[in-house]
């Protein structure tokens, strides 16, 4: 056999390395954890680790209901009670209510300097009158005036020195429950706290992509145009990705184009006349009668079908102004909800019929009754994947569904006579509905009253509450409008591990209130190794740990932003204050990039679901001594992972995975020699750290073949003794960090 070798270097998806902590702190008085502590009169104190030198929060006295205080020796107590909330007991008047009544207060500090942001309440009856005084600031008071009785939030920003007491007593009749307290430090974030999976690099410095001009851009989705699609039907013949966006109540799906992900990108008109409007971006609900009263279209979720040489985009809009009856007296309800609809060349995805679309594609219908409407796929934001030859999906909430016949997936479900409602017009998928004993056990006595999905439940459990990644320990995410000033686990983005039988999950937490305690971009990694979807969970490392980590901060984008470009304009670069949605795309040689739609500091957006503009990120896996390994070799300052440092054809990251010198251009990953009398050994320079792979193929056309794997330093070689008689073969030497 005549072999002929190549080196390919091989870089892991996942390698946990890099920590992060935020500089808020919430304490969140739950029954049950750690805020017990508390429990007690002065001197009580409950600490919570994750910034650089944890935070204190102690009890300094206890003040009853008749005015009498624990350090005059009086036995008044507070109490984390199961109400998750702190309460004060007068124990001089045998005064036990479940709140701080009328003349009770609690007196506390923290063991560093903070900045009181918010008092969050439980409960607020009717003539409560809270007040806090302090020598560090002036005396402040919360009437009915100014919070809404039942529940609510006192935004504050009141500086705090370390050791400084602040008295809290309810000065008016009405008791009350505090739920949480909230502060900020000044401390940097503790870099020995928690894990990252990806280190990021900006794309093209971090320029906007889409801004506010057209409304709010959000909600990318980015493909890489087919070879299948010449260039004469492209946006433009030098054409090579799409990224397709919308606005959160715009009536139309929008497209630009780029030659590469650096840009420019341009934007796309499909143009031409239907019912009276020019036709906008690649879908365009206004220039078609029959959808124009929908109210809008958003989100969408676009994929290459090489199969059928199709482009297919799954959407969220209405399906009807209102509610329809039909003939048989049944009910057409109007709903906000998911469909799917296709383009010959991913240029134009209206209604053939109404305006203009390809012939043979645009949304896909059902007609019931005389009735024509979308096919309901699913529940809104949907994004869609394939695996082991069904389809599936997640949308809001990590909701997850499945198409019943993955043959049709598009196909509404069958009538029913016996219905109130239209059976061919309600959701076709089938979705998950099996709370696990996380939900059961933990998320729903903690406080999470509909079940949503796997990652919804994790995100309001204990587990996420201590979770060393957790930006602010003690806290859970509940995912419903009633809890934690509505945060909830919102759009997500969906990156398949085929593999590894994971998916990873990219999503925000959308805040109804301007105090956005997660603003960040975030990661959950779903196992889905069962063959029933219905019983996939949140997937664990082998220490029991669940894999949830913080993908990448609004601060560190925008200080990359500013490190690239000092006194960058934030029209042309971003300026991130809060991260909403950001869309994974992987490129076909296996870069991945989160196309991160966010609210800007200056130009701003919609402040809840952090909507505006949108930027760019390349990701990488993390990896311990990435820093010291730039540190030496870039001492005057590192070109970037993806530059070519010495023109040797392997760029800076893969000369790092490789363990090679990146500034030497006669020093890179290659084999060495080869011989074959008579079996064929190969040989190459190893690292220390590193171990080898080693594949076949009798073609470069066909698969690799694994011959050898895990091959560690110093092992420099390898011979095969199984394909001696064959009478030609290619051999493939892969590198791996150990």
């Amino acid at each position: 056999m005549k072999p002929k070798i190549s080196s390919t270097l091989l870089i892991p998806m996942m390698v946990m390395a890099v920590a992060f902590c935020a500089h808020g702190v919430v304490f969140d008085f739950v029954d049950g954890s750690d805020a017990e502590a508390i429990n007690g009169g002065p001197g009580q104190s409950w600490t919570i680790v994750g910034t650089s030198n944890s935070v204190t929060l102690t009890t300094v006295d206890v003040i009853g209901d008749d005015g009498s205080s624990a350090l005059d020796g009086s036995n008044n107590t507070v109490n984390v009670d199961a109400w998750d909330s702190l309460t004060v007991d007068s124990w001089n008047t045998n005064d036990w209510e479940r709140g701080i009544d009328a003349s009770e207060g609690w007196v506390f500090n923290f063991d560093r300097d903070v900045t009181l942001t918010e008092l969050e309440f439980e409960s607020l009856d009717e003539g409560y009158e809270v007040t806090l005084s302090s020598p560090a600031f002036t005396t402040a008071v919360q009437t009915n005036d100014t919070l809404r009785t039942g529940e609510g939030r006192w935004a504050l920003n009141l500086d705090v020195p370390a050791g400084t007491p602040i008295t809290l007593i309810n000065t008016g009749f009405g008791e009350f429950r505090i739920e949480s307290v909230t502060i900020l430090s000044d401390e940097p974030p503790n870099e020995d706290v928690g894990e990252r999976a990806y280190d990021f690099e900006l794309v093209a410095d971090g320029a906007v992509i889409a801004d506010q001009s057209t409304g709010r851009s959000a909600n990318a989705s980015v493909i890489r145009v087919p070879d299948w699609i010449p260039p004469g039907q492209r946006a433009a013949t030098n054409a090579n990705y799409y990224m397709y966006y919308g606005q959160h109540s715009g009536p139309y799906i929008q497209m630009k184009w780029a030659e590469t992900l650096d840009g420019p990108w341009m934007e796309f008109n499909l143009g031409g006349t239907y019912n009276g409007q020019d036709r906008r971006g690649v879908f365009d609900t206004d220039a078609d009668a029959t959808r124009e009263d929908y109210d809008h279209v958003f989100s969408p979720d676009v994929h290459v079908d090489d199969i059928n040489q199709q482009i297919v985009m799954y959407y969220h809009g209405q399906n009807q102004p209102s509610t329809t009856t039909l003939t048989t007296g049944q009910k057409v309800p109007n709903r906000h909800a998911n469909f799917v609809a296709t383009s010959h060349y991913g240029l134009n995805f209206n209604d053939p019929d109404e305006a203009g679309g390809d012939p043979g594609h645009g949304p896909i219908e059902v007609t019931f009754d005389g009735i024509t409407r979308e096919v309901f796929l699913g529940d809104v934001y949907q994004r869609v994947f394939e695996f082991r030859g069904n389809y599936y999906s997640l949308s809001k909430r990590a909701i997850m569904a499945m198409a019943p016949d993955p043959s049709d997936p598009w196909a509404p479900p069958a009538d029913d006579p016996g219905t109130s409602t239209a059976e061919p017009f309600n959701m076709a998928w089938v979705e998950e509905n099996t709370p696990s004993d996380l939900w059961i056990n933990d998320a729903n006595p903690g406080g999470q009253d509909s079940y949503f999905s796997p990652a919804a439940t994790f995100l309001a459990s204990s587990a996420f509450a201590v979770h060393p990644n957790n930006p602010h320990p003690g806290r859970r995410i509940f995912s419903e409008g009633e809890h934690d000033d509505g945060l909830r686990l919102n759009h997500c983005s969906l990156n398949l591990l085929a593999e590894q039988e994971q998916l990873e999950v990219f999503f925000y937490v959308r805040a109804d209130v301007e105090t956005d305690l997660y603003d960040d971009e975030y990661r959950i990694v779903l196992d889905i190794s069962h063959p029933d979807f219905q019983q996939w969970t949140v997937a664990t490392n082998g220490d029991g740990l669940h894999l949830f980590d913080v993908v990448v901060t609004d601060d560190e984008i925008a200080a990359a932003v500013q490190a690239a470009n000092p006194g960058a304009d934030p029209d042309v670069y971003a300026d991130p204050s809060s991260m909403g949605m950001g869309a994974v795309f992987v490129d076909d040689d296996g870069g991945k990039y989160l196309f991160c739609t966010y609210y800007s500091a200056v130009n701003g957006g919609s402040s809840g679901t952090s909507e505006g503009q949108i930027t760019a990120i390349r990701l990488f896996p993390a990896y311990d001594g990435h820093d010291a390994w730039v540190s030496t070799n870039f001492p005057s300052g590192y070109p970037g992972r993806m530059v070519d440092s010495d023109l040797d054809g392997f760029d800076n990251f893969s000369e790092f995975i490789a363990g090679t010198d990146p500034n030497d251009q006669n020093e890179k990953f290659v084999v060495n020699g080869v011989s074959s009398q008579p079996d064929v050994t190969v040989d190459w320079h190893s690292v220390s750290g590193r171990v080898y792979s080693v594949y076949w193929t009798d073609q470069l056309t066909n698969n690799w073949q694994m011959v050898t794997n895990g091959l560690p330093y110093p092992q420099n070689s390898w011979t095969d003794t199984g394909h001696s008689g064959d009478d030609a073969g290619f051999y493939r030497i892969t590198v791996e960090m150990d």
